[in-house]
């Protein structure tokens, strides 16, 4: 009534009226505050009333009361981790030591930040990689020690959420939360609040939504818990006060010990999504809606399979803001062969636990799977295939519909071998399916900026391997060379890095071609009509590399094609690059199509495939890469016409080489007409290559090998193979100055004395060489590295034949000075000149 009187006076213009209408409306709100006062006074003795009538408080057995507790309670790890997730056991935690810390840092970034709303740090990855482990490795940091004492270090699993409780009130889900937390941190304890005992005894979390929510409310009595909430808990803000309450009354808890929140398993709240979008671009979800009810500054962090952040302009959402990490990454091979040790199952042997980790891409659900088979076939790769199997059939069959689709699938498993770069945002080339689908399926999974896809997903299904050899056979690219079968590299008949090469080259034509089909999937574009530049599809970092490829557009629409008669530079140009593998003594390897960018002239770059060191510049000029082809007799070099551009393919290095700046190789390479090129980036089955029977005999018998040939090669002993397997053998190769492709560690010494060669402490390396015949051999030359070799740890030798070598005293003295530090060698064919040197070699002291 006063306000309408306002209203008229101020109608009528009558300034005394409005006066003495705004003293009323005055009056008016005074008497409706003591009002809304009286009635809060009122339910206020209303609710004492009803806690002190006969009959309705629960009379409780007395519990053990815990008060100013200083210390740590002696099952705090059950009560606040294992009774909390789904990873109860202990596993081994390998190579995410600085996801954690990342973590770390952002949750006191959060703390320290002064923001209005609540800030949620969140890791997503599919499932199996760990996520649960790493919640278990923070709640055990140091870092966080006196909040896990003193109970303010909440853990909550999602999947505690009963699905009909899903639409409760976000407020109510997180008051819940930190009750439920309460009684499972003093299950058995009574605390003094307020002067009044509250027990504490654990509830299923269903329960404690409902005393939330007053549902369960009786009508008899009700316990001391339950009287607390209604009378100290209306409100969520009033909740977490009463956190800080609860446990500095228990636990002695000072102001100063932050009050922290674990959450695993929240895409079962992403997936609640309530078709509503934030004013700032967010989708929301009951996961937004919960984690906007923490306090500003509290530390919250979550993990997730789903990459919550895919659609989102921002990380900032009307009432959050999220922090997403990086996606945890497979276990790398080293981190795969730690875990089988610290898992403490089963231990399987170096061939076996390639295999496996080549089947897992080193998921580490797949290699728990692995590692905890048992029975007497246990260490066999068929029991630990079986193994993986099964957890693709229990924990990732939502992966299973993709690899039936065939246009997915091979994509699928192109990008996964070559490296794609996949983002969860972008579609899988060629299709409609985005790689956020992908992930959390567990169809593929990040390996950084590409992705990994499990050999055991598809390779051993016969029906799925047919279908995408058929289809990618298609497109003249060749699965089996790309991802050669590990069963089949475990019999291969060659031995030793010659057949690596031949392997090799195989992957890198066609990955080479893969990747380029790929773009045109991504890009939609028609392969025939399309030129790309090469560095798209060849991504390096390498400067030199840059400066070389980016001369060029490629078109690989015809894939790989393997001709009759041995291709050259000087051939027409088409769009397949041309593989000389089937061709004996073939003088380039690979000639790769292109198109000079400034000019569009077509030629081919020549390529020689090495898998292991790249020639040296004295190879390179003996075996005349720089030329067209392989000059002959009746050919002066000088008329040979050269290569525009050669590429040094190998395994080990990438960029420039060092020559010395006075050769023809040196100059070549700064008119940016050679650089080696590694495909480290673009292979991901490098690592098949180690699963190729280890060398054990080596035949130099009148291999006809010069001086420096056979220098070269025996140099190679003294060395460790890249994969750290085995030394070459050699007989009828294709290049006989080329008989060993050495790498890493070399055991030096300096020349001179024998003493002054004697070898430093050199790497351990295993390899298998047993046998090593150089009968009728340019030995003389060998004979310092020869010697070298026959002194260090790394020699595994126990026959060695010198027959018909006319080797020199100072040869002779020299080996004879290292064979006596020998500890493996049994047989020395002839022992004529070495015994009149004083040397006697074990077993054939007779």
């Amino acid at each position: 009534m006063a306000v309408e009187d306002l209203q008229t006076a101020k109608e009528t213009g009558d300034e005394e009226k409005v006066e003495r209408a705004k003293k009323e409306v005055e009056k008016a709100e005074e008497k409706v505050e003591k009002a809304e006062e009286k009635v809060e006074k009122a339910k206020k003795e209303v609710n004492e009333a009803e806690e002190k009538v006969p009959g309705l408080e629960e009379k409780e057995e007395s519990l053990t009361l815990l008060e100013k507790f200083a210390e740590e309670l002696g099952d705090l790890e059950e009560r606040i981790l294992n009774s909390r997730i789904n990873n109860i056991e202990e596993r081994p935690f390998l190579e995410r030591d600085e996801v954690i810390q990342s973590i770390v840092t952002e949750m006191k970034e959060t703390q320290r930040l002064k923001i209005n709303k609540p800030r949620v740090v969140c890791l997503w990855s599919p499932r199996g990689m760990g996520k649960s482990s790493v919640i278990r490795r923070l709640a055990k940091m140091d870092e966080f020690a006196e909040s896990r004492r003193c109970g303010r270090l909440l853990i909550f699993d999602a999947a505690w959420i009963p699905s009909g409780q899903m639409s409760v009130e976000a407020s109510t889900l997180v008051s819940a939360m930190v009750l439920w937390h309460l009684l499972q941190l003093l299950d058995g304890y009574g605390v003094k609040l307020a002067g009044q005992v509250v027990n504490f005894k654990r509830m299923d979390f269903k329960d404690v939504v409902e005393v939330v929510e007053r549902r369960s409310r009786p009508t008899g009595s009700v316990n001391s818990f339950e009287a607390w909430v209604r009378s100290a808990c209306t409100t969520k803000d009033d909740v977490f006060k009463q956190w800080c309450l609860v446990t500095a009354a228990a636990f002695n808890a000072q102001q100063d010990c932050a009050c922290l929140v674990l959450l695993d398993q929240t895409e079962l709240l992403v997936k609640q999504t309530l078709d509503q979008r934030s004013s700032l671009g967010g989708s929301r979800s009951r996961f937004t809606e919960v984690c906007s009810q923490f306090p500003q500054q509290m530390a919250v962090y979550c993990t997730v399979t789903i990459n919550m952040q895919v659609d989102l302009p921002a990380e900032e959402y009307t009432r959050l803001v999220i922090k997403s990490l990086p996606a945890l990454m497979p276990l790398s091979f080293k981190g795969a062969k730690e875990a089988m040790v610290q898992w403490g199952g089963t231990q399987y042997g170096e061939e076996v636990l390639d295999q496996i980790y080549l089947f897992s891409a080193g998921v580490p659900r797949l290699l728990e799977y692995v590692f905890q088979t048992d029975g007497k076939l246990a260490s066999t790769f068929e029991i630990a295939f079986n193994a993986m199997s099964e957890c693709f059939k229990n924990s990732y069959s939502s992966a299973a519909p993709f690899f039936d689709q065939p246009d997915v699938a091979l994509s699928l498993v192109l990008c996964s071998a070559v490296r794609w770069n996949a983002t969860d945002r972008e579609l899988v080339p060629g299709t409609s399916t985005r790689w956020s689908d992908i992930f959390n399926a567990g169809a593929a999974f990040p390996d950084g900026a590409s992705v990994l896809v499990p050999l055991v997903w598809w390779f051993r299904d016969q029906k799925r391997q047919k279908v995408l050899a058929q289809k990618a056979r298609g497109l003249n690219i060749s699965l089996e060379g790309l991802l050669p079968d590990p069963a089949d590299l475990l019999q291969a008949p060659q031995q030793g890095p010659l057949s690596r090469g031949t392997l090799w080259e195989k992957q890198v034509c066609n990955a080479l071609a893969a990747r380029f089909y790929l773009y045109c999937l991504a890009d939609h574009k028609t392969p025939c009509d399309t030129y790309a530049p090469f560095l798209e599809i060849y991504p390096t970092t390498d400067n030199h590399l840059r400066s070389v490829l980016e001369q060029f557009s490629v078109c690989w629409s015809d894939g790989v094609e393997h001709p009759d008669e041995e291709a050259s530079v000087l051939d027409r140009v088409g769009k397949a690059i041309k593989s000389n593998k089937n061709i004996k003594n073939a003088h380039h390897d690979l000639l790769i199509p292109v198109k000079r960018i400034e000019t569009g002239d077509l030629e081919y770059i020549a390529a020689q495939c090495c898998y292991g060191n790249p020639k040296t510049a004295t190879e390179l000029t003996k075996t005349c890469q720089n030329k067209a082809w392989k000059p002959r007799t009746s050919d002066p070099s000088s008329e040979v016409p050269d290569t525009n551009v050669l590429l040094q393919i190998c395994s080990t290095s990438e960029g420039m080489q060092k020559f010395q700046k006075t050769t023809p190789w040196a100059k070549r390479q700064e008119e940016k007409r050679y650089s080696l090129m590694s495909c480290k980036a673009i292979i991901a089955p490098k690592k098949l290559l180690r699963l190729l029977p280890q060398l054990r005999v080596l035949r130099l018998n009148s291999a006809g090998l010069s001086a420096e040939g056979l220098r070269n090669a025996i140099e190679g002993l003294t060395e460790r193979w890249l994969d750290g397997t085995e030394v070459l053998e050699t007989s009828q190769s294709k290049e006989k100055d080329r008989a060993i492709c050495t790498a890493s560690t070399k055991c030096t010494s300096a020349a001179g004395s024998p003493n002054s060669r004697r070898p430093t402490t050199p790497a351990v390396t295993v390899c298998k060489l047993q046998v090593l015949e150089m009968a009728s051999c340019n030995a003389d030359a060998a004979v310092p590295d020869l010697a070298l070799y026959l002194a260090s740890p790394c020699c595994s030798l126990t026959e060695l034949d010198l027959s018909w070598n006319s080797l020199g005293p100072h040869a002779v003295q020299q080996l004879g000075w290292h064979l006596r530090q020998n500890v493996t060698l049994r047989s020395l064919k002839p022992k004529t000149q070495l015994l009149l040197a004083g040397v006697v070699v074990k077993g054939q002291r007779d």
